[in-house]
């Protein structure tokens, strides 16, 4: 069964506004856009009732992981490729905190 025209409409239109926003703003400011931005608006307004698109938990998933990653480029764990192993460490600390519900 599809989704009615309307939603699919709201759908497209509330993603392609938010994503805008975020690239104006890091435009703007002269700041980089986080890829992980877009892969969060396909969630959020794509499957809007599902768990994992619920506010509290895109926040404290962005949050949590710029935490882990800015700590340990801090604590001067930084190999050839930092962006690599930080990402890789976010997600390895952010899976180790998920737990089965």
């Amino acid at each position: 069964m599809s989704p009615a025209p309307l939603d699919v409409i709201l759908t497209w239109l509330g993603a392609f506004l938010g994503i805008t926003a975020i690239a104006l703003f890091a435009h703007k400011f002269d700041l980089p856009v986080v890829a992980s931005f877009g892969a969060s608006a396909v969630l959020i307004y794509g499957v809007p009732d599902a768990p994992l698109s619920q506010p509290r938990n895109v926040i404290f998933g962005h949050t949590f992981s710029a935490v882990v990653g800015v700590a340990t480029f801090h604590f001067g764990y930084v190999p050839n490729h930092p962006t690599t192993l930080l990402l890789d460490q976010c997600f390895r600390t952010f899976s180790m905190s998920w737990r089965e519900r």
